[in-house]
């Protein structure tokens, strides 16, 4: 004897090789007997068995739950195979019957998950006891044993009060032939739905029929009077289902939105989690339309377009739900890329996915950027490019107004333009004055790859790169000779060109050239780059100086006046009087000399 659970005559009574005399349950193999002989199931057969036996399965599990809870408080056996039919356990029902002395029931319902020709026996004898006036004086429980097996199930149904899946369970078990799809379960609950809305239990979600540990709070009640109207998710699946075994062409939007919300399968409207995995699990198995070739059938006149439009919301929003809660439940950024990652992509807004990753990136810049293991999941396990990181980190950093971390962050990034156009404006005058030149160097030298592709290179990077030259080869000379130091009337001259060609820019013409080209034009601006162009060209003097000195040459004291010219014209007006005096006095000197 097997108890009240049943298992070994479950597994027979889904089996995928569905029987007429009997049951063999190890055997899986392709044929079923059928009135002796074999016939051989075709593949599309066999998927629809092993379809119609996983459902089958899932409902015995549900039933089983909530029959072993009524069961004790049950004293009369009828009442106990009663129950234990409708929930399936075949084994327990027909053992608990013999054990009551009533033997014939308990053969028929041995027989009732094998032999297709049990319920119209047992219809015709139910027939035969109604005409003849013999039901009344049948136990109550006992005669509606026999109208469930027979495939009569409203009465059942009004006695014990059902939850849906467990109507759903009587129709698939008792009201269609063991072969039939699952499809026909379904559209007799349906049609059930429309003909007896008082009989038919309505579909609706565990937590509201109360079986959930989600309503035992006071705010999870108020929530579920929101929706008194939502559907099981399991049911709008098992419509899905349906559809696709009857080979129905479109889809419904009203069908993706009930299927997708929320209340569906939980009490709490902002838990979009279940309803993301399941659209993406759907769509992976091609079991949901895919948009475009939705907007290929639209443009064929297939499909209308606000049917288009309404499929196209509801898969979005399901999507930026699910990204919208996991940005509330704080610092789980890394898989709200994920699931931008995983939109799909929409013909009427291209390149909606990558808008949503660049957005995220950006937002939550904080986060991912000091977490080395947030990073690290971006770039190893979403395998997206080190620039797309780059550049939502310089967008952070102009929004700190941090000019040095934007500037690396865009050459992180390869926007080399943007780059160029933020330290020759603002980040190299800062470097430059504040005399930290070596963080300065690594900025220049990453941009002289791309010099010739850089506007306004002669005064911006190519003026510093210049300079720097300069500096170096000065370095180079004083340690190692006058040898060394032949280029430096060559870099001199250079450097010299590029000032004034900088100047030139920053003055009259050249001020709406820089405005074009984005450059800032700002006073503090303008100042910070005129006090470069002071300090380079005093630079420039004093090498040439020594050059001349070095060399013993008159010529020196003409250098010193030409330099100190170009000097006055770089700088402003209120620091012109002190630079002359420094002019003056170094002219002076180099007479002397």
């Amino acid at each position: 004897e097997r108890g009240a659970g049943g298992e070994a005559e479950d597994g027979r009574a889904d089996a995928l090789m569905l029987t007429a005399a009997g049951d063999d349950p190890n055997n899986d193999a392709a044929d079923a007997l059928e009135t002796g002989s074999a016939i051989a199931l075709s593949q599309s057969a066999l998927v629809a068995a092993k379809r119609r036996a996983g459902l089958s399965r899932w409902l015995r599990r549900h039933a089983k739950r909530s029959v072993e809870a009524e069961l004790q408080a049950v004293r009369d056996p009828a009442e106990a195979v009663l129950r234990l039919l409708a929930a399936h356990q075949l084994a327990a029902a027909a053992a608990v019957a013999a054990a009551a002395g009533d033997v014939r029931l308990a053969t028929l319902v041995a027989q009732a998950s094998g032999r297709q020709t049990v319920q119209p026996d047992v219809a015709e004898q139910l027939e035969v006891w109604q005409q003849a006036g013999m039901s009344q004086s049948l136990q109550p429980d006992r005669l509606l044993a026999y109208k469930l097996l027979a495939g009569q199930v409203e009465e059942v149904q009004q006695r014990l009060r059902l939850d849906w899946r467990r109507y759903l369970g009587l129709l698939l078990w008792y009201c269609s032939s063991p072969t039939a799809p699952v499809s026909e379960a379904v559209q007799q609950y349906r049609q059930a739905l429309l003909t007896d809305r008082h009989t038919t239990p309505p579909p609706a979600p565990s937590y509201i029929e109360g079986g959930g540990p989600q309503l035992r709070g006071g705010r999870a009640a108020s929530l579920v009077q929101v929706s008194p109207t939502a559907t099981d998710l399991h049911y709008e699946l098992l419509q899905v289902w349906a559809e696709q075994q009857q080979q129905q062409e479109g889809w419904q939007p009203s069908s993706l939105a009930a299927l997708l919300q929320a209340a569906a399968y939980s009490p709490n409207p902002l838990d979009a989690s279940l309803a993301w995995h399941l659209l993406t699990v759907m769509s992976a198995v091609r079991a949901l339309p895919d948009l475009e070739e939705l907007a290929h059938h639209a443009e064929q006149g297939a499909l209308a377009a606000s049917d288009l439009d309404a499929l196209t919301l509801d898969v979005l929003s399901a999507q930026m739900n699910m990204i919208a809660q996991l940005q509330l439940a704080g610092d789980l950024c890394e898989w709200a890329v994920y699931v931008a990652l995983h939109v799909p992509e929409v013909p009427s807004w291209p390149g909606l996915r990558g808008m949503l990753v660049r957005e995220l990136l950006v937002t939550h810049c904080p986060e991912w950027s000091a977490s080395e293991t947030k990073r690290a999941f971006l770039l190893r396990k979403l395998q997206l490019p080190q620039e797309l990181l780059a550049a939502a980190e310089a967008i952070w950093a102009a929004y700190k107004r941090d000019a040095l971390a934007q500037c690396r962050a865009q050459l992180a990034a390869g926007q080399w333009q943007a780059a160029h156009t933020l330290l020759a404006t603002t980040v190299a005058p800062r470097l430059f004055l504040a005399g930290r030149h070596e963080e300065l160097v690594v900025l220049v030298e990453q941009l002289l790859p791309y010099a010739g592709s850089l506007v306004d290179w002669e005064v911006g990077g190519g003026l510093y790169a210049s300079y720097l030259q300069l500096v170096a080869a000065e370095q180079q000379g004083a340690a190692q000779g006058p040898a060394a130091a032949e280029v430096l009337p060559a870099q001199c001259e250079l450097l010299a060109r590029r000032v004034q060609a900088a100047q030139a820019a920053l003055a009259g013409s050249g001020v709406e050239a820089g405005a074009a080209a984005g450059l800032d034009e700002s006073r503090q601006g303008r100042l910070y780059r005129q006090l470069v162009l002071s300090h380079m060209a005093q630079k420039v003097q004093r090498v040439m100086l020594v050059q001349a000195a070095a060399q013993g040459s008159m010529l020196g004291s003409q250098a010193v006046l030409m330099q100190t010219m170009m000097t006055l014209s770089c700088l402003p007006s209120e620091l012109r009087l002190q630079n002359l005096a420094l002019g003056s006095r170094e002219a002076a000197a180099s007479v002397a000399l």
